[in-house]
């Protein structure tokens, strides 16, 4: 049998409500031919088992017993898959446009573009987060300053949407549609497990940009994103702070991973005493509750990462 052209990756986590939508949109777009389907569910307690053993088409099904994390669920779909690239999707996403065949041109022609990500859109239709720059200590001061509302900068940003009529190279497409072509999975190999959420599609770009690969948004390419749904049940199973502790220990694992430690270290004292004097400002309100919970994570943040504070 012929190597699929693709093989589609999706990690669920209770992702029931969004799995038959992101489905039906694959089996509309992308010829059942060209491609596999491998899904790594990690230790979802909903119906989203039991929903992706109906789907007919899904090649492998791997179900882990409990939430590993988004990049272990990643390197999991990279140990299975059998096609030649590799299309990570979000299971709340909707694919809009086929985009096999700009896959395959631009893979063919450009063989220094290592990752393809979309117009990635809200499900009204309107633009959101596609692609954003490399996280720098100085774009941490100028955002938890407040620097970034008056001065905003999407050079310096590391969610901007995609309103160009031609494809663009950026530093990183976000994560709900990120496409990686099989010979940068070579020169690179697997993500980061130390990322559990969130900056884990940066890192591997950077890791690819550092290789001599490019990254490209491609307008032609488009997807609706709900955005957030794991994240809902994840609160309730361990507590409120879970998808802020993720946020922030992987931006202080990644500034540490590419900066050292003590550039870390300075931009977590920053952001805890920027956090502390918004919280003293806001009082009662929600402003200053949201900045206490800040400082809250990131002093526990100092004596251990996300998987020793939650035990994951």
């Amino acid at each position: 049998m012929a190597k699929p052209l693709l093989s589609i990756g999706i990690v669920t986590y209770n992702s029931s409500s969004t799995l038959r939508t992101c489905f039906n949109s694959i089996a509309l777009t992308c010829p059942v031919e060209n491609i596999e389907i491998v899904v790594v569910d990690n230790g979802s307690d909903d119906a989203t088992v039991d929903i992706l053993r109906e789907i007919p088409f899904i090649s492998k099904l791997i179900i882990n017993p409990e939430n590993q994390g988004f990049a272990a669920g990643v390197n999991r779909l990279i140990d299975e898959k059998s096609g030649r690239h590799l299309l990570l999707l979000n299971p709340d996403t909707q694919i809009e446009t086929p985009p096999l065949p700009i896959i395959e041109r631009i893979f063919t022609i450009g063989s220094n573009v290592g990752i393809i990500g979309a117009d990635v859109r809200y499900v009204d239709g309107t633009h959101r987060e596609a692609y954003g720059a490399f996280l720098t200590p100085l774009m941490v001061i100028w955002d938890f300053s407040g620097l970034r509302k008056i001065f905003p900068m999407r050079r310096w940003s590391t969610s901007v949407a995609f309103r160009g009529d031609s494809p663009t190279e950026v530093d990183y497409p976000t994560g709900a549609f990120y496409c990686i072509r099989d010979e940068a999975i070579s020169a690179v190999g697997k993500f980061d497990e130390r990322f559990f959420a969130y900056f884990e599609e940066v890192d591997y770009a950077l890791r690819l940009k550092e290789a001599g690969f490019k990254a490209m948004v491609h307008p032609s390419i488009r997807v609706k994103h709900l955005g957030g749904g794991s994240f809902i049940p994840a609160k309730a199973r361990y507590d409120e702070d879970f998808q802020l502790t993720c946020y922030f220990d992987s931006l202080l694992w990644f500034l540490e991973k590419h900066y050292g430690r003590k550039w870390a270290g300075r931009c977590r004292r920053f952001i805890r005493a920027t956090a502390s004097f918004k919280a003293a400002m806001g009082g009662n309100t929600a402003f200053g509750r949201r900045h206490r919970q800040v400082v809250r994570i990131i002093d526990k943040l100092k004596y251990g990462d996300l998987r020793r504070i939650y035990g994951i």
